[in-house]
């Protein structure tokens, strides 16, 4: 049974007593809606403890959210896609334009071309912006030429996502057939090796020299910047990847989060129990864990977690 918590505050971080299961020496947080919300799941991070998401109301209305220094803020109605560590948030609204969302809260349109819907999905801590055209084509919207979008040609067959982007403004890009490649801020492009020719791979995250993702067999890879495969990890599934090489993943045998750093498992997250399942989000540099933990008899909660 979950133990009772401390609230320290409207919308504030509460700290939750980890489950007996988790008595080991990990310390879970929960991360609270923002004032006037029931639920929050939180989706993505900055990576520095910055943290966004989407808060629901009881009357169902849901908004876009964002946690800094333990604090919700509710910041409207759009669907976000990434944080960076000065709070700006870049998603979309309805009618498919791609905003970008400052710390002040007030969100601004971003251009595309005429006749196109676009996606904002990755920006980095200098503000650089990637994203999608309906089209299948990459935009970026340059941090140092605000009002303006270069259209980005891809080596990969299908429909473009981008995906994340490091702080020197290397994007992290998804082909429509699982192919994957990154772009350097010069404008060429390297394609992430497959395991197997025809073997299909999906690439989740790249930090520093590292990008870290899984074929559709569920084991999990690690690129270098070359493109090349540096290892693999039989039965882990990675989420994410941090500055300092730690890769936060999934061991869906063992029904457990964990992170591995190079072929050592550094920390593992409780194993679930009748209660409770930790499933892993994002990773901060220095090692908090982001997760989702479901239950069976308890609403859904995101979690910072601590071991």
């Amino acid at each position: 049974m979950r133990a009772p918590f401390l609230i320290l505050g409207a919308a504030a971080l509460v700290a939750l007593p980890a489950p007996a299961h988790a008595a080991s020496s990990c310390t879970f947080t929960a991360l609270q809606p923002p004032s006037g919300s029931r639920q929050a799941s939180v989706t993505h991070a900055s990576r520095t403890g910055v943290y966004a998401g989407t808060a629901y109301t009881d009357g169902g209305s849901s908004s876009a959210a964002r946690w800094e220094n333990g604090v919700a803020r509710a910041l409207g109605s759009f669907e976000v896609f990434d944080v960076n560590a000065d709070g700006t948030v870049v998603g979309q609204i309805e009618s498919a334009t791609p905003i970008l969302n400052r710390r002040t809260g007030k969100w601004q349109p971003l251009p595309r071309p005429d006749g196109t819907t676009a996606a904002a999905t990755a920006v980095n801590d200098a503000g650089e912006v990637f994203g999608a055209l309906d089209d299948g084509r990459l935009i970026r919207w340059p941090a140092a030429q605000p009002g303006t979008y270069e259209l980005i040609d891809s080596p990969l067959p299908g429909a473009g996502t981008a995906v994340d982007v490091t702080a020197d403004g290397t994007l992290l890009a998804r082909g429509g057939k699982s192919g994957a490649a990154l772009r350097a801020p010069d404008g060429t492009w390297t394609v992430l090796d497959r395991p197997a020719p025809d073997q299909e791979i999906t690439a989740v995250a790249v930090a520093g020299d590292r990008v870290v993702g899984h074929d559709w067999g569920g084991t999990g890879i690690e690129w270098d910047r070359s493109g090349a495969i540096v290892r693999t990890w039989p039965g882990f599934t990675p989420a994410d990847v941090n500055a300092a090489g730690q890769v936060l993943g999934r061991q869906d045998a063992l029904d457990r989060t964990a992170i591995f750093k190079d072929d050592t498992l550094e920390t593992a997250l409780p194993a679930s129990d009748d209660d409770w399942r930790y499933f892993p989000v994002a990773l901060d540099n220095d090692g908090t864990a982001l997760v989702r933990a479901i239950s069976s008899r308890f609403p859904a909660e995101s979690m910072l977690a601590r071991c």
